[in-house]
Protein backbone atom coordinates (compact mmCIF):
# COMPACT_ATOMS: atom_id res chain seq x y z
CA UNK A 1 0.00 0.00 0.00
CA UNK A 2 2.51 2.53 0.71
CA UNK A 3 4.72 2.31 -2.33
CA UNK A 4 1.61 2.45 -4.02
CA UNK A 5 1.41 5.63 -2.29
CA UNK A 6 4.37 6.40 -3.00
CA UNK A 7 4.39 6.04 -7.01
CA UNK A 8 0.83 8.20 -7.66
CA UNK A 9 2.32 10.84 -5.43
CA UNK A 10 5.36 10.87 -7.67
CA UNK A 11 3.28 10.64 -11.13
CA UNK A 12 1.42 14.13 -9.96
CA UNK A 13 4.47 16.06 -8.84
CA UNK A 14 4.27 18.85 -11.18
CA UNK A 15 6.46 19.25 -14.03
CA UNK A 16 9.91 20.99 -13.24
CA UNK A 17 10.28 24.01 -15.93
CA UNK A 18 12.29 24.41 -18.84
CA UNK A 19 15.89 25.60 -17.69
CA UNK A 20 16.49 29.47 -18.15
CA UNK A 21 16.83 30.51 -21.49
CA UNK A 22 20.13 32.04 -21.79
CA UNK A 23 18.34 35.87 -22.87
CA UNK A 24 17.37 35.15 -19.09
CA UNK A 25 20.19 34.25 -17.66
CA UNK A 26 21.58 37.53 -18.92
CA UNK A 27 18.88 39.72 -18.15
CA UNK A 28 19.48 38.46 -14.06
CA UNK A 29 22.88 39.83 -14.86
CA UNK A 30 21.73 43.36 -16.17
CA UNK A 31 19.69 43.32 -13.43
CA UNK A 32 22.90 43.02 -10.91
CA UNK A 33 24.99 45.18 -13.04
CA UNK A 34 22.56 47.66 -13.33
CA UNK A 35 21.84 47.92 -10.06
CA UNK A 36 25.37 48.06 -8.91
CA UNK A 37 25.98 50.90 -11.47
CA UNK A 38 23.30 52.53 -10.22
CA UNK A 39 24.41 52.78 -6.87
CA UNK A 40 27.86 53.40 -7.72
CA UNK A 41 27.21 56.51 -9.62
CA UNK A 42 24.35 57.58 -7.37
CA UNK A 43 27.31 57.51 -4.54
CA UNK A 44 29.59 59.38 -6.75
CA UNK A 45 26.88 62.46 -8.55
CA UNK A 46 26.25 63.06 -4.89
CA UNK A 47 29.30 63.05 -3.42
CA UNK A 48 30.25 65.75 -5.51
CA UNK A 49 27.21 67.42 -5.44
CA UNK A 50 24.49 66.40 -6.90
CA UNK A 51 20.76 65.25 -5.66
CA UNK A 52 18.78 62.14 -5.65
CA UNK A 53 15.69 62.76 -8.28
CA UNK A 54 14.10 59.87 -6.62
CA UNK A 55 12.21 61.81 -3.33
CA UNK A 56 12.12 57.96 -2.14
CA UNK A 57 15.62 57.00 -2.43
CA UNK A 58 16.84 60.71 -0.58
CA UNK A 59 16.57 59.44 3.09
CA UNK A 60 19.22 56.57 2.16
CA UNK A 61 21.75 58.77 -0.25
CA UNK A 62 23.57 59.62 2.62
CA UNK A 63 24.66 55.94 4.04
CA UNK A 64 26.74 53.85 0.98
CA UNK A 65 25.67 50.89 2.59
CA UNK A 66 21.93 52.24 3.41
CA UNK A 67 21.78 52.80 -0.42
CA UNK A 68 23.09 49.66 -1.25
CA UNK A 69 20.82 47.78 1.07
CA UNK A 70 17.90 49.08 -0.27
CA UNK A 71 18.79 48.26 -3.97
CA UNK A 72 19.86 44.83 -2.91
CA UNK A 73 16.05 44.74 -1.11
CA UNK A 74 14.22 46.35 -4.57
CA UNK A 75 17.26 43.67 -6.66
CA UNK A 76 15.77 40.67 -5.05
CA UNK A 77 12.33 41.73 -5.30
CA UNK A 78 12.72 41.81 -9.10
CA UNK A 79 14.73 38.25 -9.38
CA UNK A 80 12.53 36.93 -6.84
CA UNK A 81 9.24 37.99 -9.41
CA UNK A 82 11.48 37.05 -12.32
CA UNK A 83 11.52 33.74 -11.10
CA UNK A 84 8.20 32.69 -9.71
CA UNK A 85 6.69 34.32 -12.87
CA UNK A 86 9.22 31.79 -14.94
CA UNK A 87 8.01 29.39 -12.58
CA UNK A 88 4.90 29.80 -13.37
CA UNK A 89 4.98 29.63 -17.02
CA UNK A 90 5.05 33.03 -18.20
CA UNK A 91 8.91 33.42 -19.15
CA UNK A 92 8.32 35.92 -20.99
CA UNK A 93 6.90 38.00 -19.21
CA UNK A 94 9.76 37.29 -16.68
CA UNK A 95 12.00 38.07 -18.68
CA UNK A 96 10.85 41.62 -20.21
CA UNK A 97 10.68 42.50 -16.77
CA UNK A 98 14.39 41.82 -16.14
CA UNK A 99 15.07 43.43 -19.02
CA UNK A 100 12.75 46.91 -18.32
CA UNK A 101 14.01 47.18 -15.11
CA UNK A 102 17.60 46.98 -16.30
CA UNK A 103 17.09 49.51 -18.88
CA UNK A 104 15.61 51.73 -16.27
CA UNK A 105 18.38 51.47 -13.51
CA UNK A 106 21.01 51.51 -16.43
CA UNK A 107 19.48 54.73 -17.82
CA UNK A 108 19.95 56.66 -14.13
CA UNK A 109 23.36 55.10 -13.93
CA UNK A 110 24.06 57.07 -17.00
CA UNK A 111 22.13 60.00 -15.92
CA UNK A 112 24.44 59.98 -12.40
CA UNK A 113 27.46 59.50 -14.51
CA UNK A 114 27.02 62.91 -16.61
CA UNK A 115 25.78 64.61 -13.27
Amino acid sequence: MGTFVLLVALTQAPALPPAPSSVFKAGVVAVVASAVADVVTTTAAVYHGAREANPAMRPFVGSTVGLAAVKAGGTAAVLTAAYGLRRNGHPKLATGILWGVAAGWTAAAIWNATR
